[in-house]
């Protein structure tokens, strides 16, 4: 697993350089890290929650930022304190829930959650260029160029990721400023700023970033490691790497308010338009007709290399971890494909609805998990498993009281 992330994020690997230290080395970790967060979930619902807010949205903002920024911090802060080890971090909870957890979590980033989800935002933004694609055809097509990308991952994904990035903040830039200069006035919303505050914070469970700072942060430390020495202190480690997330989740947390910002400024024109559909549209309100194949491709292919990122991820995780090499990786790729393929016909908003309901129980006992394993680290103790265990039946005990009385 670490051997895919670190092939998948292959703009990373550099050679060790003082110099390049000196320089904040921190900074180019930084902008990586704000990349491989940015996907489909971060595309979608911060549009959501500023349509769903709208003049009551600077309280939706805050909510988001808990889970959308703070609580991933958390999930890297954690991550680092083991030196990137996922394999070391989840064996805490013990050998069966050590497998199954980032077996689960690994699903519902994979085929059964997010690589679904990049499927249908993909189809949604090249739907309104090309109204008449059949999105089955659109779904196999797109699940089989994802699944060559990822057979030969080591140079291509690299590349895509190389010259993506730019061209992806440049096109969010420009939908940003030109959006908010041309942004009408926010309609008024049935909501009461502790309503909106826990809209946005629901909803940024949605972006799943906490789950994926369980694993993107091996090659954020791998990425350190080869700059200060394989035989750094971990504290000095984590100095950097703490920096370096700040950095990207400081510039996560200025998209998030400009997309919330503009979700809320054109809700009247999103009223009726499909999650996955929003960006587009309002690039067409603003940027106008001739800047919706750019836009809409730009989408596509920043949900391209989060699909072949994350698809590889599960596949890697199946061959290591249930088959023990003893099925070809190659048609581990073409099964996790496949799911992908069935998942996506569930379609977004039902797709939403099943994620967000486990995400509501198991959210929160991860960020238990988090919190404990960083004091852990500090008291040298071991509270994080019957913390995460605890705050797991509480959470189940509440959402069935909940349920039952309301």
């Amino acid at each position: 697993m670490i051997q895919n992330l670190q092939a998948t994020f292959e703009p990373l690997t550099v050679s060790p350089s003082p110099q390049n230290l000196r320089r904040g080395i921190f900074l180019t970790a930084g902008f990586a890290m704000f990349s491989m967060f940015f996907g489909s979930g971060n595309l979608v619902f911060p549009l959501v929650i500023g349509q769903i807010t709208k003049d009551q949205s600077s309280y939706a903002i805050w909510g988001l930022i808990v889970t959308g920024t703070l609580v991933p911090f958390l999930g890297l802060l954690t991550m680092i304190f083991v030196d990137g080890n996922a394999k070391r971090f989840f064996t805490k909870l013990g050998k069966i829930p050590g497998f199954l957890l980032p077996f689960f979590l690994l699903a519902i980033l994979g085929p059964f959650g997010v690589c679904a989800r990049c499927i249908l935002v993909s189809y949604g933004s090249l739907e309104l260029v090309f109204p008449h694609l059949p999105f089955s055809v659109f779904t196999v097509t797109f699940s089989a160029l994802a699944a060559l990308l990822t057979l030969n991952r080591n140079k291509i994904v690299g590349i895509l990721g190389k010259y993506l990035t730019p061209f992806l903040l440049f096109g969010i830039i420009s939908i940003l400023v030109v959006g908010l200069w041309l942004a009408p006035p926010m309609d008024t919303a049935p909501h009461t700023p502790l309503e909106a505050f826990n809209v946005g914070l629901h909803q940024g469970y949605q972006t799943m970033d906490l789950l994926a700072a369980f694993f993107f942060s091996i090659s954020i430390v791998a990425y350190l490691r080869a700059h200060m020495g394989h035989d750094a202190p971990v504290e000095k480690v984590a100095r950097e790497a703490i920096k370096a997330s700040a950095v990207g989740i400081t510039l996560l947390a200025f998209v998030y308010l400009g997309f919330v910002t503009l979700g809320a400024s054109f809700s009247g024109k999103l009223c009726d338009v499909c999650p996955e559909h929003m960006l587009v549209q309002i690039a067409q309100h603003t940027l106008g007709d001739a800047a919706l194949p750019i836009v809409a491709l730009t989408i596509t292919m920043a949900c391209l290399t989060t699909l072949i990122a994350l698809a590889g991820l599960f596949a890697d995780f199946c061959e290591t971890e249930i088959f023990a090499k003893r099925v070809a990786r190659s048609h581990l790729v073409i099964v996790t494909y496949a799911l992908c393929c069935l998942v996506s016909f569930l379609g977004f908003e039902s797709l939403a609805r099943v994620m967000g309901s486990l995400l509501e129980y198991l959210y929160p006992a991860l960020i238990v998990l988090s919190l404990a394993s960083i004091l852990d680290y500090y008291t040298k103790k071991n509270w994080a498993p019957r913390a995460f265990y605890y705050a797991l039946i509480l959470v189940v005990v509440l959402k069935l009281l909940n349920e039952h009385v309301f």
